[in-house]
């Protein structure tokens, strides 16, 4: 809809009048015949038009002093392509539910505002896409319960979008040492993370390292530096 208002603006814009020529009578007040002055007027706009033809983008066109051409400011009636594009991703953000600046870098933001912004763009979308798969999933999941036939939910295909992101390097090795500290991933499964060997059957097991950066909470009206007797 809104690529169609875009099309539908440029074209009325392209439409519109912006420059005009007018002939002054002195053109024709030498001849009396209605006819013939109708003839020399078309004559008058035929060698106009043939002039404005053959000139190049560095030519300014000579004309008689009874022929006048007159530009028209068409600013006030209608708004500037700046101001309507502007408006045009207004309304696409507000659909998407992101900020205007995660489509670039808007003016007078800052760096670390687009930044976020890009940041808060991928979640929405990624989360759209996430909606639109399980909405997929229960139209199959419908289709098939009215033509009878049996199925589990785990069978059924999946939509999978292309990633909004990629991890770097780093973000792979603080994942994957994230879930071996905790216990989730065997060593052999981090290993594979990192396109790494195994080590065979004693890297199948999962050892919590817990976290060594934990501490515990002062008491409540504690001192600092003062050791507390139980």
């Amino acid at each position: 809809m809104k690529y169609n208002s875009m099309n539908n603006r440029i074209s009325l814009e392209d439409s519109m009048t912006k420059q005009f020529i007018t002939i002054d009578k002195s053109a024709i007040e030498h001849i009396q015949d209605p006819a013939e002055q109708n003839q020399r007027l078309q004559h008058i706009m035929d060698e106009v038009i043939s002039l404005f033809e053959g000139l190049r983008g560095d030519q300014i066109p000579v004309l008689p002093h009874y022929v006048e051409l007159h530009h028209v400011d068409v600013g006030n009636s209608v708004p500037n392509n700046t101001d309507f594009l502007d408006t045009i991703n207004g309304d696409i953000a507000a659909v998407l539910q992101v900020p205007r600046v995660a489509a670039g870098q808007e003016r007078g933001s800052t760096f670390a505002a687009t930044y976020n912004a890009n940041l808060w763009a991928v979640q929405a979308i990624s989360r759209m896409h996430r909606i639109l798969g399980e909405a997929a999933t229960r139209v199959f999941m419908t289709h098939l319960d009215l033509l009878g036939i049996e199925y589990r939910k785990q069978d059924l295909p999946t939509i999978a979008f292309e990633a909004m992101d990629s991890e770097t390097p780093l973000n792979v090795m603080q994942r994957t040492v994230m879930g071996y500290n905790a216990g989730i991933l065997t060593l052999n499964q981090s290993l594979e993370m990192l396109n790494l060997a195994t080590i065979g059957k004693e890297g199948e097991e999962r050892v919590s390292l817990g976290n060594s950066n934990e501490g515990e909470l002062p008491r409540e009206n504690s001192q600092p530096g003062v050791e507390t007797q139980e």
